[in-house]
């Protein structure tokens, strides 16, 4: 909005300023909305580029502080997804693990063609 054209209006000097003091926070808030969009299309965007299952599961596990701060948005977050694709290789189209690593646990075979044998088999494990 222009001041002249407020003036024109026949509005006092104290309510153009206050308008254009609203005015010009309507406007920041908007331009802060709008950066936000972007880098949220910016981060959905290197995701599928660099195969990943789920935008959100992923997007929840990057910095987006750091990579919101640095002069090199787009840089930052190819860093932070090659980074995030090392420790979690199946967000991004690897190898699912069958269980958790580290816990002990092992994959076991199925031997039991019927349910006395699952049973038995199963007894035997504890």
């Amino acid at each position: 909005m222009e001041k002249e054209f407020l003036e024109a209006l026949g509005m006092e000097p104290q309510a153009v300023e206050a308008v254009l003091a609203e005015h010009e926070k309507t406007v920041q808030a908007h331009q802060a909305e709008l950066a936000a969009l972007q880098l949220q299309h910016q981060v959905s965007e290197a995701v599928h580029a660099a195969g990943g299952r789920n935008v959100k599961a992923i997007s929840a596990l990057l910095d987006m502080d750091a990579i919101r701060g640095s002069e090199q948005v787009e840089n930052a977050l190819k860093d932070a997804l090659e980074a995030l694709k090392k420790d979690n290789g199946y967000l991004f189209g690897g190898q699912v693990p069958r269980y958790a690593p580290f816990t002990g646990a092992q994959e076991q075979p199925v031997k039991a063609t019927t349910l006395a044998g699952a049973l038995r088999e199963r007894m035997k494990r504890k």
